[in-house]
């Protein structure tokens, strides 16, 4: 599914837990990573960063079975990432957070926000570890989808990892319609959509939940998640207008307020 993955990295000793736990190759059968830090051009020695990327790198394949490489960039971090990610044909950026919630220093925030308004590669942002880290991480899913091409782009990957999960949600957000009859209409309309969606996921999953709610896509997206306790929502992306990358996306939005991981797939 992802062999090929970017892992931009910190230089700091929470990254290098981060590192040696990295439990995700097992999931996702990752077969290449390359590790990237992006410095300011002539204020950070690159001698010192390349030396810790080297002690990471001996790190993760002393943990795991992987081919493993390492890069330096200058400019700016999300402009850097998702350029390298883009011409350098990578399958997955994988962008990993703080075992104890630190935002500032594993990505999360800002940086994370631009990457994912910028890039055009398949995103993951692993924003929990749980205490006992296992290969299996992604065993209760969401996937968000206005049926739209943008949901449906994230369908193949679905199918992927299934064979890694046990249960799927799949949530539709809409808006009330107008009038009664058509309120109807459009409620018949997702139903099909989610039995369409249903029976065509229930080979790979144990159960698999419909949900349909009136809303703010992102904020019932997160109320579900954690009534549910999601481990992974996987959200399909559509080309942002001009309006909507000054605004913000649904994607954007859960980057900075949902407690699960998530899979963004534009």
């Amino acid at each position: 599914m992802f062999e090929k993955v970017l892992f931009p990295v910190d230089i700091n000793k929470e990254m290098k837990k981060i590192i040696k736990d990295f439990n995700l190759i097992d999931s996702l059968g990752i077969k290449k990573i390359n590790l990237l830090n992006v410095i300011n051009s002539g204020l950070t020695k690159k001698e010192h960063v390349q030396k810790e990327l080297s002690i990471f790198a001996d790190t993760l394949k002393v943990c795991r079975d992987v081919e493993i490489s390492v890069e330096i960039a200058e400019g700016h971090v999300a402009t850097e990432i998702t350029r390298i990610a883009r011409e350098q044909n990578y399958d997955l950026i994988y962008l990993p957070s703080s075992y104890k919630n630190i935002m500032s220093q594993t990505f999360l925030g800002s940086v994370t926000s631009d990457i994912v308004r910028l890039t055009d590669s398949p995103t993951f942002i692993h924003k929990i570890f749980p205490k006992d880290l296992q290969p299996l991480v992604m065993n209760n899913i969401l996937f968000a989808t206005d049926f739209k091409e943008g949901a449906n782009k994230a369908i193949p990957f679905i199918y992927d990892i299934g064979t890694h999960s046990t249960r799927l949600i799949i949530q539709h957000v809409g808006r009330r319609a107008a009038d009664p009859l058509t309120e109807k209409q459009r409620i018949r309309w997702v139903e099909q959509n989610l039995m369409f969606l249903k029976e065509n996921f229930s080979p790979y999953f144990n159960e698999i939940i419909l949900n349909c709610a009136i809303g703010v896509p992102s904020v019932e997206i997160n109320r579900l998640s954690s009534k549910e306790k999601i481990d992974l929502i996987i959200v399909g992306r559509s080309n942002y207008s001009f309006k909507k990358k000054l605004l913000g996306s649904t994607s954007e939005r859960l980057v900075n307020t949902t407690r699960s991981s998530l899979l963004l797939i534009p």
